[in-house]
């Protein structure tokens, strides 16, 4: 019980808006919840746990799943099955969360360094400023085992980005893409293993010299 109210009172200092401090984030830039106990942890938006608390984390615009069902092809036994009854946000804090068959329309406005405001929308309303992002395990990726994310970007700009991967053995990478997604152009970002949850983060704006420099 007093876990539970420990976590209630993190979430709630998030939806607090202004007048609160931004939610505990890691040195990679995506956003972690506060699980009570001695000293905390951090825990993504994502987490099944976090279900008692939906309200506080998916009210005013922050719009969540209703759950999430994955199933993974895994090279060396059985498919891997996720069942999320909570699902959890597609976009929280700045950072893009994703899996394995879902379509994302991020909206999003230019700053200065990087896309900025984003938003998770059903339809592209304002497709010049709308990113695209596709998370799928390809049949022609590694035997059917890998993975590929294909981002589309809106913009006059290259961006660039950084990626969490969440794979069936508990392992976890992160870093950024190796190339950007070109100016009103899109990517293919492979993984040649299994990977069940995606999350983007830290989008930046990169010059058009860099992208060309990396491509094929």
């Amino acid at each position: 019980m007093a876990l539970r109210w420990v976590l209630l009172a993190a979430l709630m200092l998030v939806s607090a808006g202004a007048a609160a401090e931004a939610p505990p984030s890691s040195d990679m830039g995506i956003p972690m919840l506060m699980r009570g106990g001695a000293g905390g942890s951090g825990i993504l938006p994502t987490d099944p746990s976090l279900k008692p608390f939906r309200r506080p984390i998916c009210g005013g615009s922050v719009h969540c799943r209703h759950g999430i069902s994955v199933r993974l092809k895994m090279p060396n036994g059985p498919d891997y099955v996720v069942e999320n009854s909570f699902g959890g946000p597609d976009v929280y804090q700045g950072a893009v969360f994703i899996f394995p068959g879902e379509t994302l329309s991020v909206e999003a406005d230019a700053g200065s360094d990087g896309p900025t405001n984003l938003s998770y929308v059903e339809a592209a309303e304002h497709p010049d400023r709308t990113l695209t992002l596709t998370f799928e395990q390809a049949a022609d990726v590694e035997g059917g085992y890998g993975m590929r994310l294909t981002a589309t970007n809106p913009f006059a700009r290259a961006v660039r980005f950084n990626v969490l991967t969440l794979e069936p053995s508990g392992r976890s990478q992160y870093g950024p893409i190796n190339c950007g997604v070109p100016a009103h152009g899109s990517l293919q970002q492979k993984w040649l293993f299994p990977v069940w949850q995606a999350v983007i983060a830290k989008l930046t704006f990169v010059s058009d010299e860099s992208v060309a420099a990396c491509a094929p």
